[in-house]
């Protein structure tokens, strides 16, 4: 009887569990345009999904992402980037992880004189999301607006007209800064709402549910601010005046610090919360504005005396991982194990040679061109 009994009362709790469950759904339905407020636990529950990219390519304008059997990146035909390789033209493309079947996705056609971009690409299931873009160097940068397309080149749809400079798309919402504040919208295009409102930057580094913003203390004195995602619990990581780019892992802030413009760069790591600084390398290089972070080792394009992709160790060995000989090198970004990078051949200090995409292993082996 006892037995009988207990075993009652275990469904009638799954009873009142499902009852409650559905109930609370009938509850949260949008209904017109009404959007539900945003709660702590709603962003703690989504951000810890993975992103349609990493902040090391994201930080680097998002060209390159990848996404199980293929990889996806955006080849710029302007003249003040580097040329088109060979048998391609500007636009979005994706590639098998063999290097095989290069398919192009989407042309990109100039629009009033100016070309515009396929930028800040994320991958998630079968939808590539990114921004168009103009960048040209006469005007200022422009975001016409937010799109998204099937990983089969169909589909392409406009979510919003939003001047976003970068996105970061995660579970089913899609990050970003505007002149006010930031701000997340759905992948369909719904319920955008401005999460915390703050000026400053647009450019932002959200690492699961961190959101990281280099702000002025003063002439001096940069900092990375860091909050949760939902705005709360600021707090900030004081950073010398001289640290030009910023990336983040899951484990690690990597910062590039130009202390003169005669003197050369140095590479630096510290903790999550900005403790534990280290210097990683020094370089001989003097002009460098980017670089990327692949399970702890960096990499970078260096001009002196050939143009090379230079690796750094975690350990703070910097190596040649490839070189060409009177050339420029342009990396597109890594993903996985892989560099994907475009090399031009040099003619009188402009780019009018060969011009072909690569990519290879972060190892330095097997260059493979991708046609």
């Amino acid at each position: 009887m006892k037995k009988q009994f207990r075993f009652s009362w275990i469904w009638l709790c799954l009873f009142l569990i499902l009852f409650v469950s559905i109930t609370a759904c009938g509850h949260t339905q949008t209904k017109g345009n009404y959007i539900p407020p945003i709660l702590p636990s709603d962003l703690a529950r989504e951000l810890p999904q993975a992103p349609g990219n990493s902040d090391s390519n994201l930080t680097n304008t998002g060209l390159l992402a990848g996404q199980g059997d293929w990889d996806y990146f955006y080849i710029n035909p302007s003249p003040y980037y580097t040329n088109v390789p060979t048998g391609m033209s500007g636009g979005l493309y994706k590639v098998r992880k063999d290097g095989t079947q290069s398919t192009k996705l989407l042309s990109m056609d100039k629009i009033n004189g100016r070309t515009p971009m396929a930028v800040n690409l994320n991958v998630l299931d079968e939808w590539i999301y990114y921004t168009v873009t103009y960048m040209d160097f006469e005007l200022s940068p422009h975001t016409e607006g937010i799109y998204k397309m099937k990983t089969d080149g169909t589909g392409q749809t406009k979510l919003c007209n939003d001047d976003a400079a970068q996105i970061a798309v995660t579970g089913e919402w899609i990050y970003y800064f505007l002149s006010d504040g930031f701000y997340r919208i759905r992948t369909d295009g719904t319920g955008k709402t401005n999460i915390f409102a703050e000026t400053g930057s647009d450019r932002f580094h959200l690492v699961n549910d961190q959101l990281y913003r280099l702000i002025d203390i003063d002439d001096q004195t940069l900092a990375l601010s860091r909050k949760k995602a939902d705005g709360t619990k600021e707090d900030q990581i004081p950073l010398t005046s001289q640290i030009g780019t910023v990336v983040i892992d899951n484990e690690h802030i990597y910062g590039l610090e130009v202390s003169d413009i005669s003197e050369p760069i140095s590479f630096y790591k510290m903790n999550m919360d900005g403790s534990g600084k280290v210097l990683l390398a020094d370089t001989s290089s003097r002009y460098l504005t980017s670089f990327y972070v692949q399970e702890g080792n960096l990499y970078y394009v260096d001009t002196a005396p050939d143009s090379s992709i230079n690796k750094i160790t975690k350990n703070g060995m910097i190596q040649q991982v490839h070189t060409v000989k009177n050339g420029f090198i342009q990396i597109l970004g890594i993903v996985d194990q892989q560099i994907y990078f475009v090399s031009s051949t040099k003619d009188s200090g402009d780019m009018k040679g060969n011009c072909i995409l690569y990519r290879i292993n972060t190892d330095g082996t097997n260059p493979q061109k991708i046609e």
